[in-house]
């Protein structure tokens, strides 16, 4: 009987143990918390990775699991092991030497505290502090020579939000040319421009720019020997330059601005070489209407 008793006995610990732990799962120096009654748009998966006693890394997922892959950003760090994970209720709890982090299983709502229990950190309430929406890369945005699969076309954008004391500052470091000191309560675009491959376009840019200076510039060495070569006068000779130099400057102008602000690199070439064939043909009629004799 009493065999059967600490059988028994040994069974239900076991099971109370298993349930207990049946809200997140330790491997290595990572703590991975399933969240139970996670929004439509929120987190379902949050994972503590310890990296040292200051430091506990966050991750979150609105899938059920962590896809894997290698960070191009993060290096491989050795595993940390001098932490506790402990469960009070709903609320799954790791803690170092120096900080602790609580994560609620219900809502996957995240809050950080130092070694002396101040609170240094806390998501909006409600599981709302981390929001997921899913995305597709534009096609636009895509090479034609890209080798992405169709899974890699399609990610998440998120947004995390976290509470904030009315005494609390967000100070930059000036890369915001908006006049605000205190950024706090404000929108900061993060985005990131430089998103196509726009150096052969600055570079044409350049050398046009020189080629029409060098083309009707009258103390350029060209310029001179041209003349010089011609047996002409100089300022005559730079005259007759100006006038298709600026009909292609101002053809190339029209081409990069439409370029650079539509970002339609290729279009611009076609709308510069129309902008070129419309001015030559008028320039050409003009020209046949004011010296007819000259021109057959």
């Amino acid at each position: 009987m009493r065999t059967i008793k600490s059988l028994l006995a040994g069974f239900l610990l076991m099971t109370s143990l298993c349930v207990s732990a049946a809200d997140y799962t330790v491997n290595n120096n990572y703590v991975t918390i399933p969240v139970k009654t996670a929004l439509a748009d929120g987190a379902k998966t949050v994972r503590l990775q310890v990296v040292n006693s200051k430091i506990i890394r966050v991750e979150a997922t609105a899938a059920s699991s962590f896809p894997e892959k290698k960070s191009l950003i993060i290096l491989p760090q050795p595993a940390f092991s001098n932490f506790k994970v402990s469960e009070t209720g709903s609320d799954v709890t790791v803690k170092t030497d120096d900080v602790t982090a609580i994560v609620n299983a219900n809502t996957g709502h995240v809050k950080f505290f130092d070694n002396s229990g101040k609170l240094l950190l806390d998501e909006i309430a409600d599981g709302k502090g981390k929001v997921f929406k899913p995305y597709t890369v534009p096609e636009r945005e895509i090479g034609v020579d890209s080798h992405l699969t169709e899974a890699q076309k399609h990610g998440w954008t998120w947004t995390a939000t976290f509470e904030s004391p009315d005494d609390e500052a967000f100070f930059g470091l000036g890369q915001h040319q908006s006049e605000e000191l205190n950024m706090k309560g404000r929108n900061a675009d993060l985005f990131q421009y430089n998103t196509k491959i726009s150096i052969p376009f600055v570079v044409g840019a350049v050398i046009g720019g020189g080629l029409f200076g060098d083309q009707c510039s009258p103390i350029s060495d060209t310029t001179v020997l041209s003349s010089t070569g011609a047996s002409c006068n100089h300022i005559v000779h730079v005259m007759t330059q100006i006038p298709y130099g600026i009909t292609v400057g101002i053809s190339a102008f029209v081409g990069f601005l439409f370029g650079g602000l539509t970002g339609q690199y290729v279009l611009s070439i076609a709308v510069t070489a129309a902008i070129l064939t419309v001015s030559l043909i008028t320039l050409t009629q003009l020209t046949k209407r004011r010296y007819p004799e000259k021109v057959h």
